[in-house]
């Protein structure tokens, strides 16, 4: 996943670090993302829902501001 929004000339570092067991990152952001929308789903209390939501939310904007950098610039 995010493949194709990697910058190119970026591309085959990412594969380097993937290879050897490493991810950016934004990477890890969007793993992160994905396991507290599970709990989201999960959990009945209304409270932890919305505090959920509220991380997952923060996380997204890191994650499109970090990519965004990467696209202007082609570093962090």
């Amino acid at each position: 996943d995010g493949y194709e929004q990697t910058p190119p000339e970026l591309r085959m570092a990412f594969k380097a670090l993937k290879d050897a067991g490493f991810v950016p990152p934004e990477v890890e952001a969007m793993k992160q993302i994905a396991a507290l929308r599970a709990q989201m789903e999960s959990t009945a209390d209304a409270a932890q829902a919305d505090a959920l939501k509220r991380r997952i939310s923060e996380l997204q904007q890191h994650v499109a501001l970090r990519l965004e950098k990467l696209r202007a610039t082609g570093t962090l």
